[in-house]
């Protein structure tokens, strides 16, 4: 019988390792934290991160179609030098590619400050506590998701910090 249960232990030991090693990583945020940590500091990732921010923030924003609206809404000795509806769309385009030049300046100074690394550490932090909730099976304000066998995190917390210094700066329509 001795032999049988160090046979069946010998058996088990690697199934007690790895939950051993999944209860460490995946439910200790201090582990999770520190492991990704490094990400912060190497410049792929932040370019990465800047370009898939500046990208969020100018589609929501949608600056041409804001100039657009608001060029229409002129009234006055404005509205009478605008009598081709065609003009309303070159002055929108080059409104909004000022607008989306200037979101991706801040953005790409975001991502290359000091700061980046607490709002990496705001995402890590709120990744973990989403994947932990993602493997428990709630869906309560998920802001993880699996989708098609992958494991998907809503950019939202980043955008809304970059959206948030932007309107600081008076870029203007960043703070909708």
């Amino acid at each position: 019988i001795a032999a049988l249960l160090i046979v069946v232990a010998s058996l088990l030991a690697p199934f007690a390792l790895g939950a051993l090693w999944s209860e460490r990583v995946l439910t200790d945020t201090a582990h999770f934290n520190e492991t990704l940590a490094p990400l912060a500091d190497d410049p792929v990732v932040r370019q990465t991160v800047g370009t898939e921010v500046s990208e969020a923030i100018i589609g929501a924003i949608d600056a041409e179609a804001r100039a657009e609206k608001a060029l229409g809404n002129l009234s006055g000795p404005l509205a009478s030098l605008r009598s081709q509806g065609s003009v309303d769309s070159v002055i929108a385009a080059a409104i909004a590619s000022g607008v989306n030049n200037a979101i991706t300046s801040g953005v790409d100074s975001y991502v290359e400050s000091d700061r980046f690394g607490e709002g990496w550490l705001a995402v890590t932090t709120l990744l973990h506590e989403q994947i932990v909730a993602l493997i428990d099976r709630d869906t309560t304000n998920a802001a993880v998701t699996l989708e098609n066998g992958q494991i998907v995190l809503d950019t939202g917390i980043v955008v809304e910090r970059v959206q948030t210094q932007l309107a600081e700066r008076g870029v203007p329509f960043t703070d909708r």
